[in-house]
């Protein structure tokens, strides 16, 4: 088949196609696979594990009022549902090396662990093991000492969980012998439940007198900052006004002032730009005070008059007329009138600004000094609220510890422990590794994914040729090529193949069948057929022979002859005299073709004779060439087996002394690119088309789907469809 992407032939055919298609190699792998799994299973030491139970605890106390005037209140202790954080920390404490280099200590558990090692090591897959960490340098003796290593080694077998939903703690241990795993498990689990009620009543001990120093020490602390934060305010005198100190509030009003004196100057200023930048350009449409005035818009009026008269004046009597020089006199007057007016507007707006500058300035003055005023009464009053910020908190904490006092003593009083045996391991008496039914189940499921991957990898690397696309996708690029038909697989067919291929009900005579009608119903029906292949083994002598009997078979005069002078295999394939007399005599001259020839009933065969090292050239000569002219006159049809093409020339040679080629190519051996290069070898011969040989039918199907159900089941070796 062809290398293909992956990601693009998945969606195509699937993997319980390809596993199909390899189903010896995946029975392979799959029994390869479970016999190591029932050798493993036999040789494997067993592991036995023993599990103690542990619960979990914490009390609070609740507080509830007292009865009677003054009393104090009254703690009750409750307990709190199960903290997965509080149970996730004891599971570790559990685990920690501390706790297994304490229980290393007790003889009894060293003692059990090393008989452990000891019996484990002397087993089939024990001294297996032991001799692979030797070879890499890991071997670790049966020494039970309290190291680093050894703590490893334990925890690797060590197993904390949390049971469920609920407080309690299994404590497992795995071992290979049943008792080891119970004593250490026992020893680990009574360590722990001493050594957290040790804890426990330390840390409360410790702080509880902690407590006791705190309070006492916060208690001096506030009494003394309330005594400093009283002296203070009355040093600062700090008057406080409606919302916050009265310094502060005068200077955020002469913020408030200073920002709107500053906005009237700028607007003053801006006002008084656009107007000088309007007299010089003459243009005081947009200056508002200019537009606003009465005296300019009667100015305006006039002028507008005047311009009038002007107009009318000038087109009558032209410029020199006296009414026109003097309306031309009055506009002016009127315009010297105008920017009069507008100077007077400029020098009232420059006066207003004056004006807002001189307020800006003593506003800040006044700013400057209310800032300094303020910058002092808050630095006094930052200094004050720092020292009551100070105060507040140790008044908070004193509050809390006290508290926490109380509270420490009233659980003094009610405590428990936190945590208690629920059970201690017993001894197992079942192993728990390796368990049969898992052990079972885990082993079909590595077994069949090993066999899947295999067969699936198998499949994927396989580069034969399959099905006619292969071929055609290699060579129509080049080459159009055609696939003539498919040829079966026939097992032990060296042994009878005479038999074989003149029975009726023989897929490969049907197979002949087919492929003889597609050769006659071409275009120009052969009378002298070569046969090759790209290399041996891929049938095409097999191919020829077969051919050759099925037409035979129709009362044709056919010529079978072995044109493959190196190897040749009639004699082998045939049953054929013992005679050495064959085409390479006749193409020396050593005898005439007629002697060559041997009938088998129908059929005319010339074998090869003895070997020849110079076929090529016996082949190319001319007595050749007269041998086929010969037989074209006296046959209807003549077959030549010829060598692979691509070891020899011979192929190409005889090629072109033949009216066409069969090419044989070998299903689930031959390459495509192979196909593809020896039919670019036979240049200038014409090649009747490919024939797929030694079809397996059985498993034909799997590649191509076009392929009916019938026609396979009619194909498979020694059986018939039935009508």
């Amino acid at each position: 088949m062809r290398v293909m992407d992956i990601a693009s032939e998945m969606p195509i055919r699937s993997l319980l196609t390809r596993i199909r298609r390899r189903w010896t190699d995946f029975a392979l792998l799959f029994g390869a696979a479970v016999g190591l799994a029932v050798v493993t299973y036999v040789t494997v030491t067993p592991h036995y594990t023993a599990t103690a139970s542990i619960l979990v605890q914490r009390n609070t106390v609740t507080p509830i009022a007292g009865t009677g005037p003054g009393a104090a209140p009254v703690a009750l202790p409750q307990d709190t549902v199960g903290d997965a954080a509080d149970i996730e920390s004891q599971m570790e404490i559990i685990r920690s090396p501390r706790l297994i280099r304490m229980t290393f200590g007790r003889p009894e558990v060293r003692e059990a662990l090393t008989r452990a090692c000891t019996y484990e090591r002397r087993q089939p897959f024990g001294r297996l093991r032991a001799a692979a960490r030797r070879l890499f340098g890991a071997y670790r003796p049966c020494d039970f000492a309290p190291s680093s290593e050894t703590i490893e080694r334990v925890q690797d077998e060590l197993g904390v969980s949390a049971s469920g939903r609920s407080r309690v703690i299994d404590v497992a241990y795995t071992s290979a012998l049943p008792e080891a795993s119970a004593t250490f498990v026992n020893a680990l689990v009574g360590i722990y439940l001493a050594d957290n009620a040790a804890e426990k009543s330390k840390a409360r001990l410790q702080t509880a007198k902690w407590l006791e120093a705190e309070v006492g020490r916060l208690r001096g602390d506030l009494s003394a900052k309330e005594t400093q934060i009283t002296q203070y305010e009355r040093s600062h005198d700090l008057l406080q006004g409606q919302i916050s100190l009265t310094t502060r509030e005068r200077l955020t009003s002469l913020i408030t002032q200073l920002g709107d004196a500053q906005a009237k100057l700028a607007a003053a200023t801006s006002r008084l730009a656009e107007l000088r930048a309007a007299q010089k350009s003459g243009s005081y449409a947009s200056i508002p005070e200019v537009v606003a005035s009465v005296t300019i818009g009667k100015l305006r009026t006039q002028e507008a008059d005047i311009d009038t008269r002007l107009g009318e004046l000038s087109s009558l009597y032209g410029p020199l007329y006296p009414q026109v020089q003097e309306a031309q006199a009055q506009k002016v007057k009127i315009n010297a009138a105008i920017d009069a007016e507008v100077n007077r507007i400029a020098e009232s707006l420059q006066r207003e600004v004056s004006d807002a500058a001189s307020s800006v300035e003593n506003l800040q003055a006044y700013f400057e000094k209310a800032k300094r005023e303020a910058s002092a009464a808050n630095s006094a009053d930052s200094e004050l609220q720092s020292l009551v910020r100070d105060a507040e908190v140790d008044r908070t904490l004193y509050a809390d510890l006290s508290m926490h006092t109380k509270a420490l003593e009233t659980e003094t009083r009610a405590e428990s422990p936190d945590a208690r045996l629920v059970s201690l391991a017993e001894l197992p008496d079942k192993p728990s590794f390796p368990r049969p039914l898992s052990f079972v189940l885990a082993s079909f499921c590595v077994a069949g994914t090993l066999a899947s991957v295999g067969a699936f990898v198998r499949d994927l690397a396989d580069q034969t040729v399959r099905v006619a696309s292969d071929i055609v996708a290699q060579i129509a690029a080049r080459n159009p090529i055609q696939v003539l038909g498919r040829v079966p697989f026939v097992r032990n067919l060296e042994q009878d193949f005479h038999a074989v291929i003149s029975h009726d009900l023989s897929p490969l005579r049907e197979a002949m069948r087919a492929l003889y009608a597609r050769i006659r119903l071409g275009g120009s029906p052969a009378k002298v057929l070569a046969v090759t292949s790209s290399a041996p083994r891929e049938g095409k002598s097999s191919l020829a022979i077969g051919l050759a009997q099925y037409a035979s078979s129709l009362n044709q005069r056919v010529l079978l002859v072995e044109a493959d002078l190196r190897k040749p295999v009639f004699r082998l394939l045939l049953p054929l005299s013992r005679s050495a007399d064959g085409l390479i005599q006749v193409l020396r001259g050593e005898i005439e073709p007629e002697h060559a020839v041997e009938s088998l009933g129908k059929l005319d065969v010339m074998h090869a004779g003895a070997v020849a090292v110079d076929s090529t050239e016996l082949l190319a000569s001319s007595r050749m060439r007269s041998l086929l002219e010969t037989a074209r006159q006296h046959y209807d049809l003549v077959v030549i087996d010829t060598p692979p093409c691509q070891y020899l020339m011979d192929a190409c040679i005889v090629g072109h002394q033949s009216d066409g080629v069969l090419y044989a190519a070998r299903w689930g051996y031959s390459r495509p690119e192979a196909v593809r290069a020896g039919v670019e070898s036979l240049d200038g011969v014409n090649i009747l088309g490919v024939v797929l040989n030694m079809v397996d039918t059985r498993r034909y199907g799997a590649y191509d789907a076009s392929t009916p159900a019938p026609v396979l089941a009619y194909l498979e070796d020694g059986r018939a469809l039935k009508n």
